[in-house]
Formats: structure tokens, C-alpha cells, sequence
């Protein structure tokens, strides 16, 4: 059902269905299975689809983890889990800069026929520079 919910793009619905199979999985087999790992993976493509890129780094570290101790480094599923880490990370990153990009206040008739350097599309005027 989590899958379908994913494929469909219910995103809040599939993390609430995963969760539920983590639970069962890990009181099932315990925390050390390859199940557990694999529902921790989706749970992490899941939140990376949200945009919460802190949980789906928590849940891909947790899959990574299983996954690099259990199976031959050049497996294509440890491979596959450093790239969800590694991607998951660089936009966790751009997310942070793209906030952290102060806006730059022109003076009155400067540059305000220009784009807004905020990347809205719309003149500087009429964006960042009504502020």
C-alpha cells in the first residue's frame, strides 16, 4: 500500500504506512534486518520527496548503516544508499544557502527595473524592493 501511496505521490500517506511497517518489521525481526533496512530507505526517499532533508539523511544513515555492514561495499544497494545520502545532503545544503541569501537593498531608483535577485522572475521593484 506504501508504494502505491508513493507512486501516486501521497506522500503523507505513505510515511504514515511505512512507519507502520517499520514498526511491525523491526518487532518482527529486529532492528538489524535487511527488511528494516529497506523500509528505512524508502522512509528516507519519502521525507527527501517531502523536503525534510534532516529526516530523510536520518533514515538513509540508518539504511546505509545495515547495509554497509552486512553486505560487500560495492553492492549495488550500499551503492544506492550513498547516493540517496550524498543527493539527500546536497539539497539539504542548496535548501540552506537559498535561505540564507540576504537581500540586497538598492537605493531608491537603482537597479529596481532589473530581475529580483531573490529568483521570483519578478522585477526587483515589485518584489524584494517594496520591503
Amino acid at each position: 500500500m506504501g508504494l502505491l501511496l508513493k507512486k501516486e505521490r501521497e506522500i503523507e500517506s505513505a510515511i504514515s504506512y511505512f512507519g507502520i511497517a517499520l514498526a511491525i518489521t523491526i518487532d518482527t525481526f529486529g532492528e538489524n534486518h535487511q527488511s528494516v533496512a529497506k523500509i528505512q530507505n524508502q522512509l528516507g526517499t519519502l521525507w527527501d520527496a517531502k523536503g525534510d532533508y534532516d529526516k530523510a539523511i536520518y533514515f538513509f544513515n540508518l539504511s546505509l548503516a545495515y547495509n554497509e555492514e552486512n553486505l560487500d561495499k560495492d553492492h549495488p544497494i550500499v551503492i544506492t544508499c550513498k547516493n540517496n545520502l550524498k543527493f539527500a545532503s546536497e539539497k539539504k545544503l542548496i535548501k540552506m544557502n537559498a535561505m540564507a541569501v540576504p537581500h540586497q537593498i538598492h537605493a531608491k531608483g537603482s537597479e529596481r527595473n532589473k530581475p529580483c535577485i531573490c529568483g521570483s522572475g519578478k522585477k526587483y521593484k515589485k518584489c524584494c524592493g517594496l520591503l
